[in-house]
């Protein structure tokens, strides 16, 4: 599911960020996929996360944070500041999911 938010051509939300195309429909799925993955980690904090997951969830936080500016300049300074509010709630469901040191 996360997978084909960064594969899918035309239709995922990180296809669509890559190239500062704003897309709210999308960030909620990819909310709802991180918030079911965060659920059923907190059920057993013992379960190993597959590594190209890991990957992928450590990744999504960096990787908006580099289309934050792109995306103010093309649509504007209020879908800017809800960007830059998705970066901050990818970094916490990344933090949940995969922890901290």
């Amino acid at each position: 599911m996360l997978g084909a938010e960064w594969n899918d051509i035309p239709d995922g939300f990180f296809y669509k960020s890559r190239y500062a195309i704003f897309d709210p429909d999308g960030y909620q799925r990819v909310e709802k996929i991180l918030a079911e993955i965060c659920d059923y980690m907190a059920q057993d904090d013992s379960t190993y996360i597959d590594k190209s997951l890991v990957l992928a969830i450590w990744f999504i936080p960096l990787f908006l944070s580099w289309q934050q500016e792109r995306m103010e300049e093309i649509n504007g300074h209020a879908a800017g500041v809800e960007f830059n509010h998705w970066c901050n709630n990818t970094l916490e469901f990344a933090l949940k999911i995969l922890g901290h040191p």
